[in-house]
């Protein structure tokens, strides 16, 4: 909810709202970008937005039907970051579907 306030003050400025959550992502995800072996705080997220656009690109290119289902499931959950940081937020039934279909690629 706090987020989400964060984004609504920001209107339709998309640059506004991305530049209010960083600290608040690098906090978020400072694990799970060390886990994985990024860097830290913006730079890190960044990269790791990189690798799942490209992991979508690799997995829909593959023609594999397994490849090409994660790589929907992934392009689903980044979908629904960007429409949260444009103001559209999911609901919580919405949240718990994009997060099974993640949890299961």
């Amino acid at each position: 909810d706090d987020l989400a306030k964060l984004v609504e003050s920001c209107g339709d400025n998309t640059a506004e709202a991305v530049n209010k959550l960083m600290p608040e992502l690098q906090q978020l995800l400072s694990g799970e970008l060390k886990a994985y072996g990024f860097p830290p705080g913006a730079q890190g997220i960044m990269f790791g937005f990189m690798a799942f656009r490209s992991i979508i690109a690799q997995a829909s290119a593959s023609g594999d039907p397994v490849q090409m289902a994660d790589a929907r499931a992934l392009q689903t959950g980044m979908d629904m970051f960007q429409q949260a940081l444009a103001g559209t937020f999911p609901s919580d039934d919405k949240i718990k579907e994009v997060k099974l279909l993640l949890a299961a690629a």
